[in-house]
């Protein structure tokens, strides 16, 4: 599911120096190659910048060479409006990761608009966590103290997490400002508090965050909901018991 999300970073930013471009007057006209976006992916910014795990990496350019021409008919001929709405890399991910040919999920292990995520505390602190607990997973970066580059750009990346909630998060269009203001006022609040999941990664930790640690919420976080990132690893709630 990280593909699909590097493609819409990848296809953001091309969007992003093209803006910059006509701004600075070098530039009239930007055609969006969405083929090539993908076909690069691996090389792309957007891809280097997350430093995802060695095993991730080396999927990389199988994943795409295998399956570039069918995820390019997936995200060619969108508006701009639609590329730049990050939710549309949640629709690709219910499009592309169940489809026969990549078979990487089933689709009711992706998040479905029939539940969508609303302006309660406890709902959002529980997709913060979980969010934060798959880039913790899923990057090469492991510190084992808060000094050094690791750690930093780590932070950077949990960093973002309430502004890429609708990349993870169904979320309704009317109701999108109110989850995403009451996310950054979590954040805000308790980001010294969520950040202890860079040096302590076990899930057991995680589960426990809202519940124990921020006092959000009446009950742990079920383990099948925090492995939402890769629903194939996700050990069962019976084996947390």
């Amino acid at each position: 599911m990280v593909f699909q999300e590097s493609i819409w970073r990848t296809i953001n930013h091309n969007i992003s120096n093209a803006e910059m471009k006509n701004l600075a007057g070098t530039s009239s006209t930007f055609t969006l190659e969405v083929g090539q976006v993908i076909w690069y992916l691996c090389s792309s910014r957007a891809w280097t910048s997350m430093r995802y795990s060695d095993e991730l990496e080396s999927a990389c350019k199988d994943y795409v060479r295998e399956n570039v021409e069918m995820m390019t008919n997936y995200w060619q001929e969108k508006t701009q409006q639609e590329y730049q709405d990050a939710s549309l890399a949640l629709k690709m991910k219910r499009a592309v990761c169940p489809n026969p040919e990549i078979d990487a999920c089933r689709l009711e292990q992706l998040p479905d608009d029939y539940s969508p995520l609303e302006a309660d505390e406890c709902a959002i602190c529980e997709a913060v966590v979980a969010d934060l607990f798959g880039i913790v997973q899923q990057t090469r970066d492991r510190p084992k103290k808060k000094l050094g580059d690791n750690y930093v750009r780590l932070l950077g990346l949990m960093g973002s997490v309430c502004e890429e909630l609708p990349m993870r998060h169904p979320i309704r269009a009317k109701e999108r400002d109110a989850v995403l203001e009451l996310c950054q006022d979590i954040w805000e609040d308790h980001d010294s508090t969520l950040y202890q999941m860079a040096m302590k990664r076990s899930a057991d930790f995680a589960r426990t965050m809202c519940s124990q640690q921020l006092e959000l919420c009446d009950d742990d976080l079920p383990t099948s909901f925090l492995y939402a990132h890769d629903p194939g690893r996700a050990p069962s709630d019976k084996d947390e018991m």
